[in-house]
C-alpha cells in the first residue's frame, strides 16, 4: 500500500465530515448535544480510527463503511450522553424515530381493495400447447 499524501489534512477532513453529519442528524431529529467537553472527547475518539485508516488511500467502500460506523457509534453516544431530549418522545420512545405500524384505516382500505378482484384476474391465462 502506498502512503497517502496530506495524511493529517485527510484525517481532519474525514473526521469532521463524520462528526458534522452525526451532529446535524442528531439535531435534525430533535436531539440535544452533549456538553462541549464531552463533544470534544467524542471528536478525539472519532479521529483515532480515521487516523489509522487514512494511512493508505481510502476506497469508496472503506470510506462508506467508516462513515456508516461513525454515524452508528456517534448516534448511540449522543443519545447516551446528551441527557433529556428537547422534544417529547414519540410512541417508539425516542425523539426523531417513528413507529412503522400503519393506521387501522389504511389497513382496512388496503384489504378491501385487495379483496376486490379486477377483470384480468378472473380469467385464467391461456395454456401453452
Amino acid at each position: 500500500m502506498t502512503s497517502a499524501p496530506f495524511r493529517l489534512l485527510r484525517t481532519a477532513l474525514v473526521g469532521s465530515i463524520i462528526l458534522g453529519l452525526a451532529v446535524g442528524a442528531h439535531l435534525a431529529g430533535g436531539g440535544k448535544l452533549p456538553e462541549p467537553a464531552i463533544l470534544a472527547a467524542l471528536c478525539a475518539l472519532t479521529i483515532l480510527p480515521v487516523a489509522v485508516l487514512t494511512h493508505s488511500r481510502l476506497s469508496l467502500p472503506v470510506f462508506a463503511g467508516l462513515l456508516g460506523a461513525g454515524q452508528l457509534c456517534l448516534h448511540w453516544a449522543f443519545c447516551a450522553l446528551s441527557g433529556a431530549s428537547s422534544v417529547a418522545p414519540l410512541q417508539s420512545g425516542h425523539a426523531g424515530h417513528v413507529s412503522v405500524a400503519p393506521a387501522p384505516d389504511t389497513m382496512s382500505a388496503v384489504s378491501s381493495t385487495h379483496a376486490a378482484t379486477s377483470d384480468w384476474q378472473r380469467h385464467p391465462l391461456p395454456r401453452r400447447p
